[in-house]
């Protein structure tokens, strides 16, 4: 199954600002070529199998912060060590880019069909070469744990703040998704009991209890900003 890769998301609350700043000696962008890409459609439609090829933890060759790269269904994320999980954007077979970070991503030397280096550019520098060290799981990401429909369900229906906003939560098969007045609905997934992760934007929402344990409101945390809904 192919799916064409979707546009850039809505910002949730406020832009979000740079979390990875890279240092070091970068690789002389005359350095990177362009051998062993796979030959993958124009049109940039990616199967999963496609998109597992570019999966991996990759370690830099100056020192810098590795980086992981999986997909989460049908996208592909990046993170460096200590930062948080950015999205992939094709831009080519073998290129993708983050407008968060003003960077690029772009994936060479693919050996038993799995890339083995790739190159990463920040703004106008040059490029930074990080090599393949491990595969990784591409289906799973340790942050999210389980959680069976019922409890799920604890935290669906509508939410809303004094001025009219609302959120609402609705349960798409075994996933939450979550909507703002105004905004597409995004996939949430559970980091822990009440605290669920956006993946597309650095965000998370916090449920709360009333004394009897039923799930009565939750408060949207993102860019150092709180946003309290309450549960109608």
């Amino acid at each position: 199954m192919a799916f064409r890769i979707p546009p850039m998301p809505v910002i949730l609350a406020v832009t979000a600002g740079l979390l990875f700043q890279c240092s070091g000696k970068p690789i002389e962008s005359d350095d990177a070529g362009e051998t062993g890409v796979p030959d993958l459609a124009e049109s940039q439609e990616f199967s999963i199998e496609e998109l597992d090829k570019f999966a991996g933890t990759y370690a830099s060759v100056d020192d810098l912060p590795d980086v992981s790269v999986f997909r989460d269904e049908e996208r592909l994320f990046a993170r460096f060590a200590g930062a948080s999980v950015k999205p992939l954007y094709a831009v080519s077979e073998n290129k993708f880019e983050n407008s968060t970070l003003d960077a690029r991503f772009r994936f060479e030397e693919f050996r038993n069909d799995l890339a083995q280096n790739l190159y990463y550019q920040p703004g106008e520098e040059d490029a930074y070469l990080f090599r393949r060290m491990i595969e990784a799981d591409v289906a799973i990401d340790p942050e999210i744990i389980f959680m069976e429909t019922e409890d799920l369900d604890e935290y669906t229906g509508t939410y809303e703040m004094p001025g009219g906003l609302k959120l609402t939560i609705s349960r798409d098969n075994d996933s939450l998704t979550a909507g703002i007045s105004g905004q597409d609905d995004m996939k949430i997934r559970p980091r822990e009991r009440d605290v669920f992760f956006y993946r597309e934007v650095d965000a998370e929402l916090h449920f709360h209890r009333d004394s009897d344990g039923k799930v009565n409101a939750a408060t949207l945390h993102q860019d150092g900003q709180q946003l309290k809904f309450l549960k109608k």
